[in-house]
């Protein structure tokens, strides 16, 4: 993946034609707004998928927009960049990976802002609609649904080697909740569940 993760930091136009390259591999999913995120978000289906749920999620960051405050914005960049330099290798198959980078310079009057446009795994279900959906069943009558050890075993032993991954880089989750964890191939015995570290990208704190 190394070739699609992004420019450092290009032209208006070159970074345009790099992510327009990069979209080409994708289909035009949806648009929504991520609350968890609390950001507009575009996600895309890939033209090869492993898992019907199988989606990448695009989010846009203004840095005008994401500058903390008694924090220098220029080395507040200069971190932001480092943890995406970081990130990008982290090695659990329990992480949402992040599969590209594009930042943009875009000169506006006599200002010059950037953007960053990152990519990750995302999935079409989560945790948060898998436990509305069996409420729905069990006070329907429809289903006794409930996981065997076996199946909690499996869960738990996924989350924790993304946090256990986490942990070995230095970081912590931040925002851990059931729309932040990913499901693929739901209708398995034992699905394969991805956190998606939204601290990295949306500012929540250790």
């Amino acid at each position: 993946q190394q070739e699609n993760m992004g420019n450092i930091e290009a032209s208006e136009k070159k970074a345009d034609e790099e992510l327009q390259n990069y979209l080409q591999t994708l289909m035009l999913y949806r648009k929504e707004h991520s609350y968890n995120l609390g950001k507009d978000v575009t996600l895309y289906k890939p033209n090869y998928s492993v898992f019907e749920e199988d989606l990448t999620l695009l989010v846009v960051l203004d840095f005008e927009e994401e500058q903390h405050h008694n924090v220098n914005p220029e080395e507040y960049l200069k971190n932001f960049k480092r943890e995406l330099n970081l990130r990008k290798n982290y090695d659990s198959l329990y992480l949402s990976k992040l599969l590209f980078i594009n930042f943009k310079k875009i000169q506006a009057l006599c200002t010059e802002k950037l953007q960053c446009r990152l990519s990750f795994d995302y999935s079409d279900y989560d945790l948060y609609k898998f436990i509305n959906e069996s409420r729905v069943m069990r006070s329907s009558m429809m289903s006794s649904f409930n996981l065997n050890p076996s199946q909690c075993i499996h869960f738990l032993g996924c989350i924790c080697d993304a946090l256990l991954c986490l942990k070995r880089n230095g970081k912590t989750h931040g925002f851990i909740m059931p729309a932040n964890v990913l499901l693929y191939n739901r209708n398995s015995t034992k699905p394969t569940y991805k956190l998606l570290d939204v601290a990295l990208i949306s500012g929540y704190t250790q």
